[in-house]
């Protein structure tokens, strides 16, 4: 019985991500384009702690995804796979179907961890000089038909954590140009982050595993920390609304960093947007685990199983630009022998 039930749950995840394909409005005409109003997108690396922030701004009476609205809070809402197929090719993170990303000869697509390695990444940055009218009328086409199907209200706000737009600020900026986009940074400790997902906690890391060392997936994540994080600081500066969060300090004063968000991006903050024992879990969720309780300390488990050396080289690779968002090796490392994975 319970296997029959996750495998329900999982079908219901993928057919409400994947339901825009068959709304047949959507099929003959561009829908509540014009109502596009200070679109949101969350930026940063896949397992920072964005799909928490994401649930707590979609449990807003006020707020949509691609997959839905407060009522089900816990969908998809990352519209570079979700509607892979009907965004403009620059806004997509192409899975092995289309392929249509940046070619690799071994870094194999769906990449999460990857497009920002030093091979990589300067081909999937994008700015207002690859902007197109094309492109314009693709993305604002994709956004409206999300609010058109969930929207409760004519003050609907659309938010999107697609993690490679953290790559392509600059060009979203410009194709939205007159729906005044903001953009959030979250970032997590990177001391943490790229051993987590050099590890296999990301998707393409797992599958280079069976090609790659640890200690060269370890390196090719730092590369996309370090790209990623640097990009987005220079692009920031020609941005309108820009702001920066450290997950950290969301899982350590949750209400004070809402509010704050909230005040930046033009949101009333309600408290019911805070995790909350007593608040179910949608049907049709992956990742359920990612609500309630908050834990603080949950960097201290990647950092247990750090060496010395792992720290230092994290540091080498980043340690410039991760002191700008304030992260430095913590005090914890080095404490006891440890061995590598």
């Amino acid at each position: 019985m319970v296997k029959v039930k996750k495998y329900f749950n999982t079908a219901v995840y993928f057919w409400r991500r994947n339901s825009w394909m068959f709304y047949v409005p959507g099929w003959f005409r561009a829908l509540a384009g014009d109502r596009i109003d200070r679109p949101v997108f969350l930026l940063g690396n896949q397992g920072d702690g964005i799909t928490l922030i994401s649930r707590f701004l979609r449990r807003h009476q006020q707020v949509v995804s691609v997959s839905g609205n407060s009522d089900y809070w816990t969908g998809a809402d990352e519209m570079q796979r979700a509607m892979e197929y009907r965004l403009p090719r620059l806004l997509r993170l192409s899975g092995s179907f289309l392929g249509t990303d940046p070619k690799h000869s071994s870094l194999t697509m769906p990449r999460s961890w990857s497009y920002g390695c030093d091979e990589l990444w300067e081909a999937y940055h994008s700015t207002e000089d690859d902007a197109n009218e094309v492109d314009r009328v693709g993305l604002k086409r994709a956004i409206g038909e999300c609010i058109h199907r969930y929207s409760r209200s004519i003050s609907t706000r659309f938010v999107d954590k697609s993690q490679v737009y953290t790559l392509k600020s600059r060009y979203i900026q410009s194709l939205l140009s007159e729906s005044d986009p903001y953009f959030v940074l979250i970032t997590r400790d990177p001391y943490a982050s790229c051993y987590r997902a050099a590890m296999g906690k990301a998707g393409d890391m797992a599958r280079y595993s069976s090609f790659l060392s640890f200690e060269e997936r370890f390196e090719l994540c730092i590369q996309h920390w370090k790209n990623c994080m640097s990009t987005i600081l220079e692009d920031s500066s020609n941005l309108s609304h820009f702001k920066h969060w450290r997950y950290e300090d969301f899982l350590s004063e949750p209400e004070k960093n809402t509010r704050e968000l909230c005040d930046f991006i033009g949101l009333d903050y309600q408290e019911s947007m805070l995790p909350a024992p007593e608040h179910t879990i949608p049907f049709g969720t992956r990742y359920g685990d990612r609500w309630y309780p908050l834990r603080p300390d949950n960097n201290q488990a990647y950092f247990d199983k750090m060496t010395m050396a792992q720290f230092r080289q994290v540091e080498a690779g980043c340690g410039e630009i991760a002191k700008q968002f304030g992260y430095t090796i913590p005090s914890s490392a080095g404490n006891h022998e440890k061995t590598s994975s």
